[in-house]
Order: C-alpha cells, then sequence, then structure tokens
C-alpha cells in the first residue's frame, strides 16, 4: 500500500505589487469575494513560507481556492480580476453567435 505524500508546496506570488500597494488594493475593494482574493494574495506575499492549508485555514477558505487564486494571479497580473471567464448565460450566447 502506498502512503499518500501529504507535503503541501510553498506558495509564492509574483511580486507585481509591493506588500503596501497590494494592501491598499485590498483595502479599496467593495465587494466580499473580490477583497478575499486581495487577502489571499497579501497572505501568500507577506507571509512566505506559509502553505496553502495555513492560509486556508486562517481565512477560512478551501485550499483548492487559495490555489486557484494565487495561479490566476500570478498568471494574469494586475488584470488578474478583471480577466473573468465568460459563465453560463454569457458563454452560452457567445456558443449561439
Amino acid at each position: 500500500m502506498r502512503k499518500k505524500n501529504n507535503t503541501m508546496r510553498v506558495l509564492q506570488v509574483k511580486p507585481y505589487l509591493t506588500d503596501n500597494e497590494l494592501k491598499i488594493l485590498m483595502n479599496k475593494q467593495t465587494e466580499l469575494t473580490a477583497f478575499r482574493d486581495y487577502q489571499i494574495i497579501c497572505s501568500v506575499q507577506t507571509g512566505f513560507g506559509k502553505k496553502a492549508d495555513e492560509i486556508a485555514k486562517m481565512l477560512g477558505i478551501t485550499v483548492n481556492k487559495v490555489y486557484k487564486t494565487v495561479e490566476k494571479y500570478n498568471r494574469s497580473g494586475l488584470d488578474w480580476k478583471n480577466n473573468k471567464p465568460a459563465g453560463g448565460a454569457e458563454k452560452l450566447a457567445a456558443l449561439c453567435l
């Protein structure tokens, strides 16, 4: 029987913004989901060495949410909150054109 490796990778975000700039942007958010996403990025950037499960527990979210948010931020850079994929009816409408 193989044992599952329970070690989690250490998270890092690309340094698009300074810690202070990131905190300012986080505090400007008016939507809870946007604020939470910035909390994740701030936590990863300022808490170097923290693992996804530690951040997830601290913020009351899933580990998967932490990974997906960091991945999107690292991939999309400063436009990470503007690059939303079309969902639901928008996606269906686009397919019908």
